[in-house]
């Protein structure tokens, strides 16, 4: 785990600090799978501490949820891709409660800490969708294939964690 961990900060760093390396062969490549493997460890750690009829659960409404947004996000005629500021707030402002939230035990505040999560995680989902496929104000291009995928990516899986952890809050 610590391991992992370390791999996912530097991968990270990497990407903050060196954006031209996602656009170049073979070090997207070595960025993508260095972040997915040690990300992946991650979650089957917590995973592995979890009773299996809630991670199946878990894993159901998140892919009902995915297929349900994306369905949204490449059908609407709405431009989500001009909230990102806003996207970016309600963001800091979860990271804030989260961070006050490790102060407490309280079941409750957890699960609708969660589950906002979630919701800020699909709008994020949205969001990037439609950034990726291009038909609106804001877009990738075509050599942000890497950063596509992790951007993708770090959306489902935190649907999933937090999916998860609600799961796990109730079960108690």
């Amino acid at each position: 785990m610590i391991t992992s961990t370390l791999i996912l900060f530097v991968t990270m760093c990497t990407m903050m600090c060196c954006q031209n390396l996602l656009k170049k062969v073979p070090y997207n490549y070595m960025i993508l799978f260095g972040y997915t493997l040690s990300m992946s460890v991650m979650i089957s750690g917590i995973c592995a501490n979890t009773k299996v009829e809630l991670v199946l659960m878990a894993l159901f409404m998140t892919v009902v949820m995915v297929i349900a947004v994306t369905l949204y996000a490449l059908t609407t005629k709405h431009d989500f891709t001009i909230y990102g500021g806003a996207l970016f707030v309600f963001a800091a402002a979860m990271f804030l409660v989260s961070i006050c939230l490790m102060f407490t035990n309280n079941n409750a505040l957890h699960v609708i800490y969660s589950t906002l999560a979630v919701v800020m995680y699909g709008f994020y989902l949205i969001y990037d969708i439609q950034i990726i496929v291009g038909n609106h104000s804001n877009k990738l291009t075509y050599d942000d294939y890497v950063l596509a995928v992790l951007i993708l990516y770090v959306d489902i899986i935190g649907i999933f964690i937090e999916i998860l952890k609600i799961l796990k809050r109730t079960d108690e």
